[in-house]
Order: structure tokens, then C-alpha cells, then sequence
């Protein structure tokens, strides 16, 4: 059998910025839950405080579908239509990040290995009569032990239609799970329909882990350098 040489430096290039989940997430192709708000697929898990209905589960915000839908806008995950009063989240949902409850509605990925987040792509749905877009919220990392405040962003912009507002997040901390919880949303005013919106999510970031490689059989310890 041959495998890899695993003695010796490894050279390691350039970090390489990476859109996450790598893969998408297809109908028909995943396990899920009986409430529909978690959906397995090849490593990677996505999940939700709740959905509206059927039509709008965790799993439609990575689909790779940014620049595609209809008027209905079924093509995106919304929340329960009680998630919010006023526009601002109550204690309805919320997510336990070790300190109490924090409230708001929420998206959650995680991965089958670290990254260090860089950037989150949020993408506004198109139209429908409803623009329930995220306004205000927290972006929190668990790197296996401890969940972390990456991000804190307020008043974000609200992108046109089937495009995204950018948050930055240049984090140096290894996570293999994010979850983006929804403080305030747009269209506050609006006394019924109390839901967020969200077309779809891309998380940037840079791996951090090493895959064990072999070929041809046998077992290694470790392999550093390689991921697949």
C-alpha cells in the first residue's frame, strides 16, 4: 500500500477564503427532523428557532438560489409570524448561547470542521407583499466548548431586492458552528405577520482543519495540510 508521507514540514499556502456551506442543500436530499427545522446533508446541519409553515425551512437559505424566486418569495426560511412585536424580537424564541436566553429568532449551520469567519452574505427576498428583511441581531461562533459573540450589527442596510448587505466579521476564533440570531427587522410598523425574512445566507471564512488522507488502504494517524 502507499501513503502519504507524514515526517518532515508541511508547507502551507495562503489561507483560502471559502463560501460555506461548500456544498448546497437540495430538496430531497437531506435528512430532517418532524418539525422541519433541522436538515442534515454531508457533514454540514441547518437549523431554526421555528418556521412559518412547511413552505419556509432553514434549509432554502442554502440552497445556492440568491438570484432566483417569485413573487411568493417560498424560496427563503421565514420565522414564526410571533417572533417579534413592533418590529423588535420578544421571548417567544431565542437561544441559550450560556448566559439565559437571548431573544430573537434564529438561523443556525454547523460544519464537519473549524473556520475562522471573515464576512456573512445576507440576502433580501423578492417581494411577495412582505419585507420582513433583518435589521439588527448577533452572530455568535461555537468553537466546541464556548459559544462567542463574533459579531454585533445594527441597523444594517437593506439591499434591493434579490441581493445582499455584506457583515463583516474578520474573526481569529475556530468555530464549527454559527447561528445568526435576529434582534429587529425591517417593516416594523406592521402589526400582523411579526416574521423575518431571509432569501439566503453565505458564510465566508477560512478553513482551519486537516482531513487524514490515505491511499490504498490502511490507517494513519494524521496527515497535516490536506481537507477534502
Amino acid at each position: 500500500e502507499t501513503v502519504m508521507d507524514q515526517h518532515g514540514p508541511h508547507l502551507r499556502g495562503a489561507a483560502v477564503l471559502n463560501k460555506y456551506p461548500e456544498i448546497i442543500f437540495e430538496e430531497g436530499k437531506f435528512d430532517y427532523n418532524a418539525d422541519l427545522t433541522l436538515f442534515t446533508r454531508a457533514g454540514y446541519t441547518a437549523s431554526s428557532s421555528t418556521i412559518e409553515n412547511a413552505l419556509y425551512p432553514p434549509w432554502k437559505v442554502f440552497n445556492g438560489n440568491s438570484n432566483t424566486g417569485s413573487g411568493s418569495g417560498s424560496d427563503s426560511w421565514v420565522s414564526k409570524t410571533d417572533a417579534f412585536t413592533n418590529g423588535t424580537s420578544n421571548s417567544n424564541y431565542g437561544f441559550d448561547f450560556g448566559s439565559g436566553q437571548v431573544n430573537g429568532p434564529w438561523l443556525r449551520l454547523d460544519i464537519p470542521h473549524k473556520l475562522k469567519m471573515d464576512h456573512v452574505d445576507v440576502y433580501r427576498r423578492d417581494g411577495g407583499g412582505y419585507d420582513q428583511y433583518p435589521k439588527s441581531g448577533y452572530i455568535y461562533g461555537y468553537d466546541g466548548s464556548t459559544w462567542h459573540l463574533l459579531k454585533t450589527f445594527t441597523n444594517i442596510t437593506q439591499p434591493s431586492v434579490l441581493n445582499a448587505t455584506t457583515i463583516p466579521i474578520d474573526s481569529n476564533i475556530p468555530v464549527s458552528s454559527i447561528v445568526m440570531l435576529i434582534t429587529e427587522r425591517y417593516d416594523g410598523t406592521t402589526t400582523t405577520n411579526q416574521f423575518v425574512i431571509i432569501k439566503q445566507l453565505e458564510f465566508y471564512g477560512t478553513g482551519v482543519d486537516s482531513v487524514p488522507i490515505q491511499i490504498g488502504g490502511g490507517n494513519i494517524d494524521k496527515v497535516a495540510n490536506f481537507r477534502v
